[in-house]
């Protein structure tokens, strides 16, 4: 159309040349409207050899004429649309001519047409973009919940990317590090092995799985450049910039770096090494690649960042549930062998087999309740960060954030509270004994959930058994702060989530000759003699919270009993049915000891 355009308007200004060019961010010739009286047969004849070979980004202003004097005029018109130019047109002749004032006014009236005309045509192809890119993270996401093999899943991420951004070929590479938490040090190199997890070809329009071939990481500067340059994305759009940085020669023929002319490498990000706050792990990269130069637009760049992050939390979800299938399989083995040397009929080994089961029960469990709790949020927090680009400013954009803050927060709450139960199983729980005072706390709690039972009009009484008004206040333990505060925390918190409206909340206060005794007391939902015996184990859930009011992460009294125990104390729980009533009167015992004896 646009060459069209360009023989009409050139013929009727009576030209020898006429060029339709819209603005872009890169040469894209085909997109161009051209029209000559000579013998030229392309717009590569037309335009000067040094703007055609230079791929970066430009501007009308730079192309010209070739063979510029053999065209002793030229006039050029901007293409402008609300203030911001979308192209130019560009006349040549090779005689001196003068414009006509009709010629000016069609001209002008042609400019602002084809002008608007460009703007909807750009404004259509970014909304066709935009909408792809959203196409491909749902599929992505979909495909992610549905299947649990890691390889199909890789390989997905890498095959709907680059059709997506119709690039020639892409590859996933997942690292496997000489030294397990490598600090990260910008002057060093990375030692380890490079496995390839995925290799896509557009051409092939195919996945292939390489047999999990690798290469070693010392023998290849790209992904050193990488390794090194991590978080950030690394990106070249020609071979001649990227030989800049880089000798091509000195790496792995998979790359084939000697065919390919524009790369863009983004990092597959797991977690921060424990040795130093900002240094990332780097599980891999997800690298694409194109035969001819190209330009990488930023929101390709970031389209490739959001998938990488996909991959990312799916390689640790994967990594974290082999770890787990893996330590409880070593312990059913280990079962099972203890089964195997046991007489068939003997107590021993009934008690074995019941012990299996039960284990097997807690595995199931476990799995399938970490899975739930890590993909939950996550999906949450995706929705919210892509509600976020298209939400407009104002109290929707707020209450995404607030989404965001709040799953965000749980996912923090979830890990938190594994690392407790594990520093405290592995007995690397550092502790710090102090002189408390018990008033102090609970008044504090007090104050703190006063506010959070507010919606259910729950009262809070405090009782302090024996003890005249005179020495409440000066009622101490000596014990560690945090641990107490937090089992309190949570005993305060579960009494007020599982309590009747309109009901008391009661904590008895009860000296002992070598510690104290606190019993927080509600109204409400019934445990049975079963629960009492798994209340205390990880991920357990009630019958009673299975609707999403009460629903939680199955921790808070895995994590309570874990606390009383590592302080030597002992909690105990009671329930029974409230005198005419459907309620039943639940308490939870807390004891604690002197943590040690008093300094003098």
């Amino acid at each position: 159309m646009l060459s069209r355009l360009a023989e009409k308007l050139g013929v009727f200004c009576q030209a020898n040349a006429c060029i339709i060019m819209p603005e872009t961010d890169q040469i894209e010739l085909e997109e161009t409207g051209f029209w000559c009286d000579g013998q030229e047969q392309n717009l590569s004849q037309l335009l000067n050899e040094e703007v055609l070979v230079n791929i970066k980004p430009f501007t009308i202003k730079d192309i010209t004429f070739k063979n510029k004097d053999s065209y002793k005029k030229t006039y050029e018109i901007d293409l402008s649309f609300q203030g911001k130019n979308n192209g130019k047109i560009l006349f040549g002749y090779n005689r001196i001519y003068h414009w006509k004032k009709s010629e000016a006014e069609l001209l002008k009236y042609a400019a602002e047409t084809i002008a608007l005309a460009l703007k909807i045509v750009k404004l259509s192809s970014q909304l066709d973009t935009s909408a792809r890119y959203q196409n491909l993270l749902e599929e992505i996401s979909r495909k992610f919940r549905q299947s649990s093999d890691m390889d199909s899943i890789l390989h997905l991420a890498l095959a709907e990317s680059g059709k997506t951004l119709n690039v020639d070929r892409g590859l996933i590479l997942r690292f496997k590090y000489k030294e397990p938490l490598l600090k990260f040090k910008p002057d060093r190199k990375i030692e380890g092995k490079a496995e390839i997890a995925s290799l896509w070809k557009n051409d092939e329009d195919s996945v292939e799985n390489l047999q999990k071939e690798s290469f070693d990481l010392l023998d290849s500067e790209l992904c050193q450049v990488a390794w090194q340059n991590a978080p950030t994305p690394l990106s070249f759009s020609t071979r001649t910039e990227l030989s800049s940085i880089i000798n091509v020669d000195h790496n792995p023929s998979i790359f084939q770096l000697q065919t390919m002319e524009a790369i863009s490498i983004v990092p597959l990000i797991g977690s921060y090494s424990n040795l130093e706050s900002n240094s990332p792990v780097i599980l891999g990269l997800l690298i694409l690649q194109n035969k001819k130069p190209r330009v990488w637009q930023t929101n390709e760049i970031d389209l490739v960042k959001l998938v990488a992050i996909q991959a990312s939390t799916s390689l640790i979800h994967h990594q974290t549930l082999q770890r787990v299938q893996g330590l409880v399989e070593e312990r059913t083995t280990q079962l099972r062998l203890s089964l195997e040397v046991q007489a068939k009929l003997s107590k021993k080994m009934r008690h074995h087999i019941e012990e299996l089961e039960r284990l097997n029960q807690v595995k199931d469990k476990f799995v399938a309740t970490l899975s739930d709790n890590l993909r939950h949020p996550l999906a949450k927090i995706k929705m919210g960060i892509q509600m976020l680009k298209i939400a407009p400013e104002g109290i929707k954009r707020d209450r995404y954030l607030e989404i965001l803050e709040s799953e965000c927060a749980k996912e923090i709450n979830l890990v938190d509270d594994l690392l407790t139960l594990q520093e405290l199983e592995s007995k690397n729980f550092q502790t710090s004994p102090q002189q408390l005072k018990i008033k102090g706390i609970i008044d504090e709690l007090s104050s703190l959930f006063e506010q959070e039972w507010s919606q259910k009009a729950l009262t809070l009484t405090t009782n302090y058994q024996n003890l005249p008004q005179e020495k409440i206040a000066l009622l101490t333990i000596y014990t560690d702060s945090e641990s107490l505060l937090r089992i309190l925390r949570e005993l305060f918190h579960n009494a007020g989530k599982f309590s009747d409206a309109n009901t008391t909340v009661s904590v008895d206060v009860t000296t002992l000759n070598d510690g104290i005794s606190i019993a927080i007391t509600n109204i409400g939902l019934k445990i049975s003699p079963e629960e009492k015996e798994s209340i205390f184990e990880p991920f357990h859930r009630g019958i009673n919270v299975t609707d999403g009011s009460n629903q939680g992460t199955g921790l808070g009294l895995a994590l309570v009993k874990s606390l009383v125990e590592y302080l030597n104390g002992a909690i105990d729980i009671s329930s029974f049915p409230l005198e005419n009533s459907h309620s039943y009167i639940t308490c939870f015992t807390l004891t604690l000891p002197q943590f040690q004896s008093q300094p003098q």
